[in-house]
């Protein structure tokens, strides 16, 4: 049996490297248009997390960190194949407030509460993912709905754009 590689700390992150960003090539000329239509989008998720969260934008940042490492995980046979059989890919509270530049402490309290409500949970290495029963997030129905409403509108602004940028 041959040991699957792990994952080095800078690919567990998401943070990016601002210093070598390199801007779409599809930009250039379409500033102004893409712009008002991020800005849209932006704003209304914004907006809508806010409500869903109750204005603690902290939290939600929390959660989808450890969410976008659970989806990640799930859906990409490339990482799969990073944990050992049976493993679940976590992230820890140093890796979020790497990612985030949230303070350990707060990133801490946060996930806590999660927990509390039983969204995420705390596996035996003292990583954090999301909580699954029965192959179902144990995430609330206003999560739910903030996903649905998010996902139409991800799809909204694809529909606004891609006819201007082909």
């Amino acid at each position: 049996m041959t040991k699957k590689p792990t994952l080095s700390r800078r690919q567990k992150t998401a943070a990016p490297n601002h210093s070598t960003f390199t801007p779409h090539p599809k930009i250039e000329g379409n500033e102004q248009f893409l712009m008002f239509h991020f800005m849209e989008w932006i704003g209304s998720h914004l907006c809508d997390c806010s409500r869903v969260f109750k204005g603690d934008l902290i939290e939600m940042t929390v959660l989808a960190v450890i969410g976008q490492m659970f989806v990640r995980h799930h859906s990409n046979e490339a990482t799969r194949n990073y944990a050992l059989d049976g493993e679940v890919l976590t992230v820890s509270i140093a890796q979020i407030s790497e990612t985030t530049s949230i303070p350990r402490e707060t990133v801490r309290r946060k996930l806590l509460l999660l927990q509390k409500r039983g969204g995420v949970e705390q596996m035996e290495n003292g990583g954090w993912t999301m909580k699954i029963v029965d192959g179902k997030s144990t995430a609330n129905q206003d999560l739910l709905n903030l996903q649905m409403r998010s996902l139409t509108r991800l799809m909204n602004l694809v529909d606004a754009v891609s006819s201007q940028i082909q």
